[in-house]
């Protein structure tokens, strides 16, 4: 009975593990993609936003990414180190 036990223990392990791993690999590829559109236009010369509809208070933001999926200018905000 111990096996079993154990067996199931380590199914559900592995399932909460991938499901983990899944969320976290997503996270980091936005935040990068993020990233490197960022860079791209400071090396462009754009240091403002291309828009003036994103008005984020860094103070107030959890890093939900709503206000990211919420914006109706797609590809404007972006999530870096937890912050819009």
């Amino acid at each position: 009975m111990s096996f079993e036990f154990g067996t199931e223990w380590l199914v559900y392990g592995v399932i909460v593990a991938s499901v983990f791993g899944i969320y976290f690999a997503k996270k980091i590829r936005r935040e990068k993609n993020s990233r490197l559109r960022k860079e791209e236009e400071f090396s462009a010369g754009l240091i403002e936003p291309p828009s003036l509809h994103p008005v984020i208070d860094p103070v107030k933001c959890l890093g939900c990414a709503s206000c990211v999926t919420a914006c109706p200018e797609k590809g404007i905000l972006g999530i870096i180190n937890g912050k819009a």
